[in-house]
């Protein structure tokens, strides 16, 4: 059975312009994640320190 890509440059023109728009999501989020991590690090160590 032979798998028919129909219409593959039309899909390939639309990848080629969304992938800045995607890599920048991409980057943002793992941003995001990064800092809230690092907040919560710092959150946690400060309470450590009120603690002692």
């Amino acid at each position: 059975m032979t798998v028919v890509f129909a219409h593959l440059g039309h899909w390939y023109v639309s990848i080629v312009y969304a992938a800045p728009a995607l890599l920048l999501a991409g980057a943002l989020a793992v941003s995001t994640v990064r800092q809230r991590r690092r907040d919560a690090a710092r959150r946690a160590g400060a309470d450590g320190e009120h603690a002692s």
